[in-house]
Parts: C-alpha cells; sequence; structure tokens
C-alpha cells in the first residue's frame, strides 16, 4: 500500500520569510489559517516545537494517528517531526508559537529528567 508523504513545513521559508531563521516564531491562529487554510492536511515540522493554544471555536486534530474533535480553550504540543492537521470553523482563533527544539528540550529536561522519550509522543 502507497502512503502520501506528509510534508515538512518550514514555517520560516513557506510563512514568513522576514524570520529568516529565527529560532522562535509567532502568530496568532487565525492568520495561519488564513495563510494555510482551514483545512490544514497533515504536515510536520522538524526540528521545531509547535505549541497551539486555542481560545475561542472548535477543532478537528489529527496527531499522529490520533484524530479528537476538541473545543476551546485547548493547549496542544506537537514534538518535532511529529504529523498534525487541523479543520477548524472561521470563530476558531488563538496562538501559534514554533519554537526550535534545541531550546525546548533542555527545558524539558529539567522538568521532567529523563523522560525525554515520553515526549515523542503528541499531547493535548
Amino acid at each position: 500500500m502507497c502512503q502520501r508523504a506528509i510534508a515538512n513545513i518550514d514555517i520560516s521559508k513557506e510563512y514568513d520569510e522576514s524570520m529568516g531563521s529565527n529560532d522562535v516564531h509567532y502568530q496568532s491562529f487565525a492568520r495561519m489559517a488564513d495563510f494555510f487554510g482551514r483545512d490544514m492536511q497533515a504536515h510536520r515540522h522538524d526540528q521545531f516545537f509547535q505549541m497551539h493554544f486555542l481560545d475561542t471555536g472548535q477543532i478537528e486534530l489529527q496527531l499522529d494517528d490520533h484524530r479528537y474533535s476538541v473545543q476551546a480553550p485547548l493547549f496542544v504540543l506537537t514534538p518535532p517531526s511529529v504529523p498534525h492537521a487541523f479543520i477548524t470553523e472561521s470563530d476558531s482563533d488563538g496562538h501559534v508559537l514554533t519554537v526550535r527544539e534545541e531550546l525546548v528540550w533542555p527545558l524539558l529536561e529539567v522538568l521532567y529528567p529523563g523522560t525525554r522519550e515520553a515526549f515523542g509522543l503528541p499531547g493535548i
């Protein structure tokens, strides 16, 4: 069976070239959804954690092989390279923070020593 390749989206190249090679990128959820579409197909971000905080609306969310239908408020932490997809309505909004993994892993190791493998799993 042939599987479709999952796109690797480099935010600095495909969305915000002014970001250059910055380690941190912030944008409102609505502006990202307006740019990429409210039916965002499965994609990933190599070497970046992505954090979504939705404060209004509802979202159909796919994290790896798991699917969720959830209502705001919610927080989603997506580790590097974990495929994720969204379907949202126009009233869904919040915040998206994309951070280079080299900045996040040391913080997680301090908070949760020896559990790096557990963070290979996405969480909501």
